[in-house]
């Protein structure tokens, strides 16, 4: 007998009945099913394919106990359920390349020493929830086909889920990560990054399909990758936090008023408002569209100059004439004459009008002149700073500041 703590859920004083891991194995190869409860387990715990060379065909239940050797199943296949939940693991645990055919959880275990579950299938649910990591975690290529979830869980030393697939719901809610956590080239179906705490998370944000709504992890991914110098992922982050703001408007932020009669009419504003911003310039991270919008513009408007044909052409040339009195004076006469509108006439107006003439330099020796349709220019001179600043604040927000 002992009086040994196991997992965190052990009453301290209860007596700990002390079994060796020959028992345990000794069952598996009869395919016998194994249930322990607060127990310690002596001894090395070797259930490998090299060891067993067949799959583990009953369950295993070993709760509330306590490893004192290694704990190995590397390459096994374990077609039943098996929960090693809140047990406490001293030394390393192996799991690299299992197969788990149904429930495996270690919810509430304790990993004293490293955990090694690289290549690892868990075919069924996989629950992690409130394991504590002492040394590293690896799970680099394991794939969780059922949900998943590392609830709680606290993961203190190095962390690499390298290549791992999570093909269903994941929760990651309320984890600590206190090193970098390394899923390069891994990738995740649904995340729930709720209250999860990390300082350098390596996970590019095309390898998340669907992240669980929720503003302030959004915001701290935004964070991540600007810190990691990942300011593309940080911009498409960013444009689909905006986008899911929008479509969960109604579980967004508060607008900051109290009233309650005002609230639903505000909401709305911010929502067109919200659309808006999405539509001229992909809330400022998409200098694609409101360059597009002023592409189309002028093309609208030179369409419309041709058509309605209000636009005339004055061609001017200057020449410049010695003094005849051999004095160091210039003349310099002009002469203006009409001419034929072409097809790019317009579309040059057009530009000239957009820009305020700033692109006058285009045709020097051209002038137009509208007989009609003057407020129609206006109204696209008054469009063209408002689209031109967008399109800076678009490039500046998405290429030059950091």
């Amino acid at each position: 007998m002992a009086l040994e703590a196991a997992g965190a859920g052990v009453p301290s004083g209860i007596p700990m009945k002390e079994i060796d891991a020959g028992e345990i194995l000794a069952k598996i190869q009869r395919g016998e099913a194994v249930e322990y409860d607060h127990v310690i387990v002596k001894g090395d715990l070797d259930l490998s394919w090299e060891r067993l060379q067949k799959n583990i065909t009953a369950s295993i239940w070993i709760t509330d106990s306590i490893f004192k050797g290694l704990v190995s199943f590397n390459s096994s296949t374990l077609e039943m359920q098996v929960s090693l939940s809140s047990s406490n693991f001293t030394r390393d645990v192996y799991f690299m390349g299992a197969t788990f055919g149904d429930y495996v959880g270690f919810e509430g275990a304790t990993f004293g020493g490293d955990a090694h579950f690289g290549g690892a299938v868990f075919s069924s649910e996989a629950n992690f929830w409130g394991a504590e990591f002492s040394g590293d975690a690896d799970f680099g290529e394991a794939a969780f086909i059922g949900n998943s979830s590392f609830e709680d869980a606290d993961f203190n030393g190095n962390i690499e889920f390298g290549n791992a697939r999570f093909e269903n719901e994941t929760s990651f809610y309320r984890v600590l990560f206190k090193r970098p956590a390394y899923f390069e080239n891994g990738s995740i179906n649904s995340l729930n990054l709720s209250k999860a705490d990390f300082g350098r998370l390596h996970l590019r944000w095309k390898n998340i399909t669907s992240l669980h709504f929720d503003e302030a992890a959004y915001q701290a991914l935004i964070k991540n990758y600007n810190n990691l110098g990942w300011y593309g992922d940080a911009n498409v982050c960013y444009y689909d936090y905006r986008n899911a703001v929008r479509e969960n408007w109604m579980m967004a932020s508060s607008t900051g008023f109290e009233s309650e009669d005002l609230k639903p009419i505000l909401r709305r504003i911010y929502l067109l408002i919200d659309y808006g911003e999405w539509l001229l310039y992909g809330y400022g991270v998409r200098p694609i569209r409101p360059i597009v919008w002023c592409i189309a513009i002028i093309l609208a408007f030179g369409l419309f100059f041709w058509q309605e044909r209000c636009l005339r052409k004055i061609i001017v040339e200057e020449r410049i004439e010695d003094s005849k009195d051999e004095s160091d004076e210039v003349q310099v006469k002009t002469k203006t004459r009409k001419a034929e509108i072409n097809a790019l006439d317009p579309l040059l107006f057009s530009l000239f009008t957009f820009t305020s003439g700033f692109t006058a330099f285009l045709h020097p020796t051209i002038e137009y002149k509208l007989e009609r349709c003057m407020r129609w220019a206006i109204f696209e001179r008054l469009l063209g700073p408002f689209f031109m600043a967008l399109v800076i604040t678009a490039i500046s927000k998405t290429y030059l500041i950091r």
